[in-house]
Formats: structure tokens, sequence, C-alpha cells
């Protein structure tokens, strides 16, 4: 399972961010990701539960990819009826061990809570591929 918090950070981390903790007692801190131009706390990221966050993420993917080294496909589709009705999201990446990362569920909903399993399933999705070009950008700098 991913966690949500930890997840979206690693996608500030793409997205250009830099993350640092901030002191608010002895014991107690919070992470907040610094953009170019603005401070926001982990905790507040949206790329979980929002198309407006997280489209720029695939675009920013897209665009930034080595297209001389592979081929990036980004896909999803609803499949199933009213009865049965599921979403399959995956991204194809030739650089990837596995090549492909895939979320893949099935489940009836009621039709208002389509878009956020779509939304879900993408982000589960993004967050793997993020992780994985965070470390290779990691093991390139090194």
């Amino acid at each position: 399972m991913i966690n949500r918090e930890e997840g979206n950070a690693q996608i500030a981390i793409f997205m250009g961010a830099k993350l640092k903790q901030i002191k608010i007692a002895p014991d107690d801190y919070y992470t907040v990701a610094e953009f170019f131009s603005e401070t926001v706390c982990v905790r507040n990221l949206r790329y979980h539960d929002s198309w407006d966050w997280l489209i720029p993420v695939v675009e920013e993917m897209i665009k930034t990819y080595d297209m001389e080294s592979g081929c990036l496909r980004v896909s999803m589709e609803a499949y199933g009826g009213e009865d049965n009705p599921g979403v399959y999201c995956e991204i194809m990446d030739e650089l990837l061990p596995k090549r492909a990362i895939r979320s893949h569920r099935s489940l009836a909903l009621k039709q208002n809570n389509f878009n956020k399993l779509m939304l879900t399933n993408m982000w589960k999705v993004v967050v793997k591929y993020v992780e994985e070009s965070n470390k290779r950008k990691e093991k390139m700098s090194q």
C-alpha cells in the first residue's frame, strides 16, 4: 500500500521541489516541499485527489522523457459494465526493469465514485514511476 504523504512527496521531488523539515516544537517537525515560487506543507499536496494537480505531473513525465532511450506510454481505460466497472492504468517505460507499472482494480461502484477510482489508480502508477525515476536521477548524480 502506498502511503499518501510519501507518494505525494516523491511526486513533488520529481516536479522539482526540495523537501525540508521545519521544527515546530522540540520533538515535532513537519515536512514542506519548496517549489520554485512557493512552499507547501507535504500534508497539503493534492496529487492523490485532484486531476488539476496530477495531470501536470503526467505532462512533465512525457515532456522530460528521453525519447532516444526508449518509449514511454501512459494509458488509462475503463472497462466492464454498470454492474462491474473497473479501471486499468499503465505506464510503459523501456528503461524500467519490469518495463510496465500497472494498477488494476475492478469494483462494483456507484457512478459518482468512478472518477475517484480512475484518479486513485493513476496516482498509484505515477508514484511508482516517479520513485523509479528519482532513484535513476540519484544514481546518475553520484
